[in-house]
């Protein structure tokens, strides 16, 4: 997880040995306060904002987490991305995400694990997004 956030930030993020032990708990089965619990911990880690906190938490269990992402929220809401300053706005915000993502999946009959390649790579075809550009 260390070389992910290095290669995404160039930089190793801060992350101690309580979170560590928490993260492998929550590998074993969901469980959401569990969940709130990293959530809040990797937002309050130096290095960390909600998409790569999303990361950490989709490859810690893709059947229950996936990256928030600009592209895929695009495609699930029609509206750029914008990501709250405060950390309960962030917490909101993707817990919304999700449910919004597992609606949007259960629609289109997309694995809600591959969902967020899935729709990322939907945003990037020509036909879909002629118009409307990522800000950056």
């Amino acid at each position: 997880m260390l070389e992910i956030v290095l290669w995404k930030t160039n930089r190793f993020p801060e992350i101690d040995d309580d979170l560590i032990v928490k993260i492998n708990e929550l590998r074993k089965g969901y469980d959401e306060s569990l969940s709130d619990y990293i959530l809040i911990k990797l937002l309050n880690s130096k290095g960390f904002d909600l998409p790569m906190a999303s990361t950490f938490l989709r490859f810690i269990n893709p059947d229950y987490f996936q990256i928030i992402d600009q592209r895929v929220y695009r495609i699930i809401h029609g509206v750029n991305l914008k990501i709250p300053f405060s950390k309960p706005k962030k917490i909101e915000l993707y817990k919304k995400y999700l449910i919004d993502l597992k609606e949007a999946c259960t629609i289109c009959n997309i694995p809600f694990s591959k969902s967020d390649r899935i729709l990322y790579l939907l945003d990037k075809h020509p036909e879909v997004n002629k118009e409307a550009k990522i800000k950056y």
